[in-house]
C-alpha cells in the first residue's frame, strides 16, 4: 500500500522515488527484487531498523555491481544463490551449495535463509530458465556475465553486440511493451533510443522499444 511505501521510504528502506503521472511508483527490476526479499523478511518479523542494515549490505555502494545485482545475475546465469540472514541483521551472500556444504561442516546458529531463485522467476515471467547450470563457470569478465544476464531474462526480442577495442562495449535491444502502457511513462523512462508505434483501427496494437545499453 501507499502508506506502507511511503514508511519505508522515511526508514531508508528503498530509496525515494518521484512519482510518475497518477502517482505511480516505478522501479527497476533489482529494486523490485529487493521489495520481494524486504516482504520475506517482514514475514519472518524482521524489524526495519534490521532490514535498512541488510540492505547496505545488499546494496553496497562502495562496489560497480552491488552483491544483490551480482547474485541475480548468478542465479539467472549460473547457480542459485541464497541470502543467509541472522536475527542481528548479519547478512551473507553464497551459493547454494556452499551454503549446504556449511551444513557438513559446522552447525549453523539459527538464521533465515531467502532462496532468490523463486523470487527472481517470478519477476521475469518470459524467461529462459531452464538452461540454468548448476556447476560454477570459471573465465568469465562483468561484461559478458552482464550480457548474459540480458540473453536470459527473456524480456527481449533482439540484442545487436558491438565491441570496442576487441571488448563489448553497447547493446542494442529489441523490447515489446504491453500495448496499454502509457506512451508518456515510456518517453519519460529514458533508456529509449527509439520507438515504434502500430496501430489498428485507431488502437494501439504493438509497442517496440529499441534500448541502448553500455556495458
Amino acid at each position: 500500500s501507499s502508506r506502507v511505501m511511503n514508511s519505508w521510504e522515511k526508514e531508508g528502506i528503498i530509496d525515494k522515488e518521484e512519482l510518475a503521472e497518477g502517482k505511480w511508483r516505478k522501479y527497476s527490476k533489482v529494486e523490485a527484487i529487493w521489495l520481494s526479499i524486504v516482504n520475506e523478511l517482514r514475514e519472518f518479523g524482521f524489524a526495519l531498523d534490521k532490514i535498512r542494515k541488510i540492505k547496505n549490505v545488499l546494496f553496497n555502494a562502495e562496489l560497480n555491481f552491488s552483491p544483490l545485482e551480482y547474485a541475480i545475475a548468478q542465479t539467472i546465469m549460473i547457480q542459485n544463490i541464497v541470502i543467509v540472514v541472522y536475527s542481528d541483521g548479519t547478512t551473507y551472500v553464497l551459493p547454494e551449495n556452499v551454503y549446504q556444504s556449511m551444513f557438513l561442516q559446522n552447525p549453523l546458529r539459527t538464521h533465515v535463509c531467502i532462496n532468490l531463485f523463486p523470487i527472481i522467476y517470478n519477476h521475469f515471467p518470459n524467461n529462459n530458465f531452464n538452461t540454468l547450470q548448476q556447476t560454477q563457470k570459471s573465465g568469465i569478465t562483468e561484461k559478458e556475465l552482464q550480457l548474459l544476464y540480458y540473453l536470459r531474462t527473456g524480456d527481449y526480442q533482439s540484442i545487436k553486440i558491438i565491441f570496442k577495442d576487441g571488448e563489448i562495449s553497447l547493446l542494442e535491444a529489441d523490447r515489446k511493451i504491453n500495448p496499454s502502457s502509457k506512451i508518456i511513462d515510456i518517453i519519460n523512462n529514458k533508456q529509449y533510443q527509439k520507438i515504434e508505434i502500430h496501430t489498428q483501427q485507431k488502437k494501439v496494437v504493438s509497442i517496440t522499444t529499441k534500448e541502448k545499453i553500455r556495458l
